[in-house]
């Protein structure tokens, strides 16, 4: 084995007390012949007696160049095994990495120099990026974890995430004020119920990056126990695992007799109870707390940290979503996800082409009052108005029906007789986790 010229191995610890701790002494970058690059690191107790684990990710930096150490580039880093980009337990660790098989050649360059940057991580304080395996979804020990989009191998978009794995995306909220809705100053169509006011979250949450998909649904389910909108028929295909289309049809519509709580609500507790037997399959199923975002996480995450009500910003609304303005409005007429431009934040298709459930009971009827609030989650359920809320708008929305804080409502749907000429064909569902 050669040992590279090495600039300097390093190691980080991102935030939280108790994560275990990287020994920067142990930090060492060699290389079997031309190929496989090893990377070794040590992974210590912050405390002593504590044996928690931590999530390892690594970064490769060089300066061969000859200018400052900067980032090869998460797209470089696809071929890495071993410890790393996942939850770790304590001691002697090894990640290989093998830069040949990324388009980069034989590493032969006597003079190469690099930095292997090891970070290890909380468990409950996370990287930006969860990836879950659909066919195993309670095996925690196959979920990954990516600092950036970048480092996913064969990056989010591929057909792998849209129907195999889900890929969730970290919004960093908790302790955040901002200003929810939007008044006729920002947008002269602004309706009562979108009155602004400021929100406070005291938690994170993982967004997925993607609508649930019919092929994502299909292997968490192992089968459709529910009707789609397609089809109307039970059981899964081959084409519906293949699919990549948002799921719609009865999985995600909700019953009348579901979430029933008042504006304030714990969000680590369990927000789906018997909102729709669909999503509590997925939930049992995954073995995740996952839930469908309020509207208040809906709208945060829609925005991604700017005050647009549109994700395109100054952009073509078009490269960032299907709406009447380039979509057909017939019956199935909605897309692929994952087609269009993210937004700021790496969330695909947060508007148009599907309306997103939401939890949230409306309260269009009733009003909204401008007083901040803390954990919103919308008014409690009332007898005279029995709709939850949906976002986001769809392929038969204008761009204006689309705005972050626009929601439309829907009634509770029948368990039966659900088909693509419904009128509410086009509703699909956003998986969310809170942190804890």
């Amino acid at each position: 084995m050669k040992k590279l010229t090495v600039l300097g191995a390093m190691c980080a610890s991102a935030a939280f007390a108790a994560v275990p701790v990287i020994d920067p002494a142990s930090v060492t970058v060699e290389q079997r012949g031309n190929r496989t690059v090893v990377i070794s690191y040590d992974l210590n107790a912050a405390t002593e007696g504590d044996a928690e684990p931590a999530i390892v990710t690594v970064d490769i930096l060089t300066n061969a160049v000859g200018e400052a150490a900067a980032s090869i580039g998460g797209e470089h880093l696809w071929t890495l095994s071993g410890d790393v980009n996942r939850i770790v337990p304590q001691g002697s660790r090894k990640i290989l990495w093998q830069p040949h098989k990324e388009g980069m050649g034989e590493w032969t360059l006597p003079a190469l120099q690099v930095q292997a940057v090891v970070t290890a991580w909380a468990t409950n304080a996370p990287p930006a990026y969860w990836v879950i395996d659909c066919e195993t979804p309670k095996d925690r020990s196959t979920d990954r974890y990516y600092p950036n989009a970048e480092q996913i191998p064969q990056t989010v978009t591929n057909i792998v995430y849209k129907t195999e794995k889900i890929v969730f995306r970290r919004i960093a909220s908790s302790g955040v004020t901002w200003r929810q809705g939007a008044s006729t100053d920002d947008y002269s169509g602004a309706q009562t119920y979108e009155t602004p006011r400021y929100v406070t979250f005291s938690y994170d949450y993982y967004m997925g990056v993607f609508e649930l998909t019919r092929g994502q649904y299909a292997r968490i389910s192992s089968n459709f126990s529910y009707r789609m909108a397609f089809d109307k028929t039970d059981g899964a295909t081959d084409e519906d695992y293949a699919s990549a289309r948002p799921l719609t049809g009865n999985p995600t519509y909700y019953q009348p007799n579901g979430w029933d709580q008042g504006t304030n609500f714990d969000p680590s507790a369990s927000r789906i109870r018997t909102l729709n037997a669909g999503l509590l399959n997925v939930k049992n199923r995954l073995g995740l707390n996952v839930d469908i975002p309020t509207q208040a996480e809906f709208e945060y995450a829609c925005r991604a940290g700017t005050t647009n009500l549109w994700v395109s910003g100054e952009g073509s609304f078009g490269d960032y979503a299907w709406y009447s303005g380039n979509s057909s409005t017939g019956p199935q007429d909605f897309h692929d996800v994952g087609l269009k431009l993210p937004n700021a934040w790496g969330i695909y298709d947060i508007q148009g082409n599907v309306w997103e459930l939401g939890l949230d009971w409306s309260y269009r009827d009733r009003g909204r009052t401008s007083d901040p609030v803390w954990d919103y989650m919308g008014p409690a359920k009332d007898a005279n108005e029995n709709y939850r809320i949906q976002y986001g708008g769809c392929v038969k929305n204008s761009k204006n029906d689309c705005r972050a804080s626009f929601y439309g409502r829907i009634a509770p749907a029948q368990p039966t007789g659900m088909h693509a000429n419904d009128a509410n064909y086009t509703l699909g569902i956003r998986l969310v986790v809170i942190m804890q």
